[in-house]
């Protein structure tokens, strides 16, 4: 099995800034784990808003870092609105969900952008979202998030 290799690649200054959205997960570890997934991303221009409403603040968790964000809510809310709040409150003009007890490749946001823009257009597969269709997120979004995590996670095993 090999890894996908991107459609093309721009200069870090003609990238779309990429809003990775994260729901703050419940404990530090998958916080950690999460953020590390992040931080190994090749794509240059993204950032990642941590959006939090426990009881208890998770900001000092955070690594510091200009391109990730806290956002601390005062009260509870569903998980799809965290997503939405973190999602209006993001610089880019794309957005992305990051799922907390996910495995994403380094190459996830870079290849993901790149075949985007090889398309020259939205592909819903590709759990990108445009901020005007962050509500239409569907069941086949993360379906398809699964099945490239799956298949990394496979190469990665037969490599050892």
């Amino acid at each position: 099995m090999s890894v996908p290799q991107p459609a093309g690649h721009a200069s870090p200054l003609e990238q779309p800034l990429v809003s990775c959205v994260l729901v703050a997960p419940t404990g530090p570890g998958d916080l950690a784990a999460a953020v590390a997934t992040y931080a190994s991303q090749t794509y240059v221009a993204r950032e990642l808003l941590v959006v939090d409403d426990y009881e208890e603040p998770i900001g000092s968790l955070l690594p510091a870092d200009p391109r990730i964000r806290h956002v601390r809510l005062e009260r509870p809310h569903q998980p799809f609105d965290k997503l939405a709040i973190g999602a209006r409150l993001g610089l880019g003009g794309l957005v992305a969900i990051w799922d907390p007890d996910a495995f994403y490749p380094p190459w996830r946001l870079e290849y993901q952008v790149a075949a985007m823009l090889a398309e020259g257009k939205r592909d819903p597969r590709l759990e990108m979202h445009q901020r005007a269709d962050l509500a239409s997120m569907d069941l086949a979004v993360q379906t398809k998030a699964v099945s490239i995590a799956i298949a990394t996670t496979l190469a990665e095993v037969e490599r050892r």
